[in-house]
């Protein structure tokens, strides 16, 4: 079954049954015209958002739709750590071709729900869109922070610790390995923890 056989409707319905898990901050989700979210005292909230484009940010043919889902949420999470913030709530939006199968979206939303919920991110939103195009698929994450202690990248001073996570250079590494053999080969080789930090 494809996209166009089922309609926007029906697509919000898998969507909201995907994303099912209630946060307490949450008072209106998927269903209205926006969100409604509860604010706490003393925090600033933070918004940040990435699209990924087809045949710019990733290849369809050397990832699969799961670890795209997860790929599309774990940047906007890098950027509310990176700010010294914990994430609440997300909207996802995908623009899709008509002839996308069903089966590619329930990859999709299966990865973007297990990579926000084990960061304690719940969906709030989003939307769906027919496209000619490449696939598009974006996130816009809200996090939060104590006022005092938002990290901002002004605040750096000389004798710092700068701090990374993982090896840069894994991600480049992951991509050259999956251009050269392929997904399935790349995945069972002595490379798939690097092919894996560039999927997800």
């Amino acid at each position: 079954m494809y996209l166009k056989d089922i309609g926007e409707d029906r697509i919000v319905r898998l969507l909201a049954r995907k994303f099912s898990r209630p946060h307490p901050r949450l008072i209106k989700g998927i269903g209205d015209d926006t969100s409604v979210t509860r604010q706490k005292a003393g925090f600033s909230l933070l918004a940040t958002t990435d699209i990924l484009i087809e045949g710019t940010h990733f290849r369809a043919h050397l990832t699969t739709p799961y670890l795209l889902g997860r790929k599309a949420v774990a940047v906007s999470l890098s950027d509310i750590a990176a700010m010294g913030g914990s994430p609440l709530f997300f909207l996802s939006s995908v623009a899709l071709p008509p002839r996308t199968a069903t089966d590619f979206l329930d990859g999709l939303y299966r990865g973007l729900s297990e990579e926000a919920g084990e960061h304690g991110a719940a969906l709030a939103g989003g939307n769906t869109a027919r496209t000619d195009g490449p696939i598009m698929v974006s996130t816009t994450l809200f996090g939060e922070a104590p006022r005092k202690e938002v990290v901002l990248r002004d605040g750096a001073r000389e004798g710092d610790g700068i701090y990374v996570t993982g090896t840069p250079g894994d991600s480049a590494l992951g991509l050259m390995v999956l251009e050269n053999h392929g997904l399935k080969a790349s995945l069972r080789g002595p490379f798939w923890p690097a092919v894996l930090r560039h999927l997800s």
